[in-house]
């Protein structure tokens, strides 16, 4: 296939003119022409130094440029995989990069930082000599459609995205993806290092999920030093407030995989929303529907579905593979004197006193247990009452079943009968109720031609009755409430399209946001029309939100967005949301209060800081009480629980279960996401420092630390190891190759090794520096976003 950008090609020299023409227009004449319907602030701003680095620079204008062309290949890239219709993920060569040129986000931030990293890194790759030529972009592009794009349709995307222009974005397409190749190349001289993982790291990764300990402990809150704490001065508590008054509080950070309170204090006050909604509910609606379920729609539901829900648990299976060696029927008298049939062998006929060595081939698509033996059959009894021998399972091809023996035949000349050779792919299709109930085939020697029905047996009406009942209110509850839910959604969304019109033309006015109409201040109204349950939430974070169960719903047309992302980042107030959450419940949801982010003064909240100012004093003065204590524990030598921790008013804790440094949620080893630190039960907040010190505790050592949000200070000693270091030396030998968690743990060497190859090429060898002016708008834009 020819490539799809033939006609670059043919005509380079000429087209790399005009692509620096191009580059030239788009960051000086066109930011200029973009910016003109922008404000004061936007025109002002776009040539302000954004970013420095060793031999280039970058203004906001440029940066404004790069995004615009950055977001429009990333579209081109997006639509030529889509062309091809390929499964990017499984079925794109390894070689073919795709990680950097494909946009993790389009967000702004992060697509700026990508834009200046693309710069910096490329500009280093020509500097040390490297060079992509045309073909070897054309190349790429034709890979990433896997050779199944024409050029035809390469023109139909360029014709479609940005300014629809062909050859001003066939121009910018090479222009970036030169830029992005070399950067790719430049990070990938650092690839094959950033594989290895010695044997020293391989062998501290497996032992942190590996290694167990327990330990002792006396647990120093720090609420018990407040009162020592001296009363500080005006000075320490502006200063105190200074530090922390851009914070908001109750955060948390990531620590190792975990969720854990921050240790410092914040004066903000974060953004919070109230919003109030129509709850319907499957369950209180499956109550009252109770009584509306009739005996007949019982009955119906129960011989519709009697054999796939009610058959008595292990009689289908017990009357088809045959009853447990234990409940086998004793051998009559005399049975233990009789020889046992011997085998036969291949090619040799049984013995008339045997019982046959093979089974009947059943009709096609027939299956069923055998049939009791008449008394005309004694062999055929006998070899059914012995315990030693199964009833095969009726899952079987009739195509290798063997056919019966006739008298004076061999078993290795019988062939078996035509038919149930042409039966065999019939018989591998058994339905679930042929399985269970088919009639059986005629046993070896039985003169009966008919087949009987196996037992199956039921429980009864009565017993399931209530069961039945609960089933088909709820189906009933569940058709109801859709429907419902769907007509108060839409009486609601009625009345805020005339109210939402309102707010805009307002705002097109620059007047006074109108009042909402009662029916939207309150949807108290359609309680009782609906049978809904009316309820509002008090003013909550983000976080506060997300915990609970409406803000967990997600939209019930989509299940794309949750109530709590609609809430802080699409919803206007007023504005309905219908959203489901994963038990069937209904929300029909709506943003009545939404209060701004805020720095309260220092006067308003001078007693809060006061408070936290002197909690961190009482943490400081908890984990040197604490230090002293453990250096008496260890020089006493006395074992950890004699030593008086609660003379001195603190509790001493028994030793703690077995714990890890680190550990897998249940099902996560192997799936490439690294363990995160443990938990210990007995103890609150622990994170790394901790797991540090206690793992590498000697015999009678003794150490003194705070937890991680200094809420409380530990006297620890070790307890026990659950393996000697020459245990889990041997363990680590057997198992370490074969161990599910070494590609995770090698994922994360990987991921520190890049952000440390980025910092050391971007920092220390490029020298990139951002403006300060400009980090602190990003900083604000960022911020006006998440709010």
């Amino acid at each position: 296939m020819s490539s799809p950008f033939r006609y670059f090609r043919k005509h380079t020299k000429v087209f790399l003119a005009v692509a620096a023409v191009l580059a030239i227009f788009i960051f000086v004449v066109g930011d200029a022409l973009n910016s003109v319907g922008g404000s004061g602030d936007d025109r002002r701003n776009a040539g302000a130094t954004v970013a420095t680095w060793n031999g280039g620079s970058l203004n906001e204008a440029q940066l404004g440029s790069l995004i615009a062309q950055r977001i429009l290949v990333n579209d081109f890239l997006r639509a030529l995989i889509g062309q091809s219709g390929i499964d990017p993920q499984y079925e794109l060569p390894t070689s073919v990069p795709l990680q950097g040129f494909i946009l993790p986000s389009e967000q702004l931030e992060q697509v700026e930082m990508d834009v200046v990293n693309t710069e910096v890194l490329s500009s280093l790759a020509t500097q040390a000599g490297m060079t992509v030529s045309d073909d070897l972009i054309n190349h790429y592009i034709e890979e990433v459609g896997s050779n199944k794009v024409s050029g035809e349709q390469v023109e139909g995307i360029l014709k479609n995205i940005g300014q629809r222009n062909v050859r001003t974005n066939e121009a910018i397409v090479f222009n970036m993806l030169r830029k992005l190749m070399l950067a790719h190349f430049y990070q990938r001289t650092y690839a094959d290092a950033s594989m290895v993982v010695l044997p020293q790291q391989r062998w501290a990764d497996w032992r942190k999920v590996n290694e167990q300990i327990s330990v002792e402990a006396a647990v120093l809150p720090v609420e018990k030093f407040l009162a020592d704490v001296p009363p500080p001065n005006a000075a320490q508590l502006l200063a105190f407030y200074n530090d922390y008054k851009d914070f908001d509080p109750g955060r948390f950070e990531n620590v190792g995989g975990r969720e854990l309170p921050v240790p410092t204090p914040g004066f903000a006050e974060p953004r919070r929303v109230k919003l109030q909604y129509l709850l319907g509910s499957v369950a209180q609606r499956t109550e009252k529907l109770l009584d509306t379920v009739t005996e007949e729609e019982i009955a119906e539901y129960y011989e519709d579905n009697k054999r796939k829900e009610f058959t008595k648990a292990g009689l289908l299976g017990d009357s088809l593979f045959g009853e447990p060696e234990m409940d086998a029927p004793a051998a009559a008298e005399g049975d233990a004197a009789k020889p046992q049939a011997p085998p036969v062998a291949e090619g040799e006929a049984p013995a008339a006193t045997d019982v046959p060595a093979v089974e009947t081939a059943p009709p096609a698509a027939e299956t069923a247990p055998p049939v009791e033996q008449p008394a005309a059959a004694p062999a055929a009894e006998e070899k059914e009452s012995s315990s030693a021998v199964r009833q095969s399972s009726p899952f079987r091809l009739a195509a290798f079943q063997t056919a019966p023996v006739e008298a004076g035949e061999s078993a290795a000349d019988a062939e078996p009968p035509a038919d149930a050779k042409t039966a065999s792919v019939a018989s591998a299709e058994v339905d679930e109720d042929a399985t269970a109930s088919d009639a059986a085939a005629p046993a070896p020697g039985d003169a009966a031609a008919g087949a009987a029905e196996p037992p199956v047996d039921y429980e009864p009406l009565e017993k399931v009755r209530d069961e039945i009942r609960k089933k088909l209110a709820t189906d009933k509850a569940v058709e109801e409430l859709e429907e419902v839910m769907s007509k108060a959604a839409a009486r609601v969304q009625t009345e805020y399209n005339t109210y939402g019109s309102e707010v805009a033309n307002a705002k097109e006015l620059k007047k006074k946001t109108p009042k909402p109409p009662a029916k939207l201040s309150d949807l108290k109204w359609l309680e009782d029309e609906y049978g809904l349950t009316y309820e509002k939430t008090a003013p909550l974070t983000v976080r506060e939100l997300f915990d609970t169960a409406v803000g967990k719903a997600r939209d019930a047309a989509s299940q794309g967005v949750s109530v709590w992302e609609a809430a802080y980042q699409s919803l206007d107030l007023y504005e309905p949301l219908l959203a489901q959450d994963l038990a069937g419940d209904y929300y029909l949801v709506t943003k009545i209060e939404d209060e701004p982010r805020r720095i309260p003064p220092f006067k308003e909240i001078r007693v809060q800081v006061e408070e936290a100012w002197k909690r961190a004093e009482a943490a400081k003065l908890a984990e040197k009480k604490a230090k002293e204590l453990a250096a008496d524990v260890e020089k006493a030598g006395t074992p950890f629980d004699q030593f008086f921790f609660a003379d001195r008013g603190f509790e001493a804790i028994k030793p703690t279960a077995f714990f890890s440094w680190r550990n897998y949620p249940v099902g996560r080893v192997g799936t490439g996401t690294p363990p995160a630190v443990s938990e210990v039960p007995e103890l609150k907040n622990v994170g790394q420092e901790f797991m540090s010190t206690a793992f590498n505790l000697g015999d009678k050592q003794v150490a003194a630390l705070l937890n991680f949000d200094r809420s409380a200070a530990y006297v620890i000693r070790l307890d026990r190891r659950q393996y000697t270091d020459d245990e889990l030396k041997q363990l680590f030998l057997e198992e370490e190759n074969a161990w599910m968690g070494r590609r995770d743990m090698m994922l994360e060497h990987l991921s520190a090794f890049t952000q440390a190859v980025e910092r050391e090429i971007l920092v220390d060898r490029a020298g990139l520096e951002f403006d300060e002016e400009w980090q602190k708008r990003r900083a604000e834009r960022i911020q006006q976003r998440q709010n």
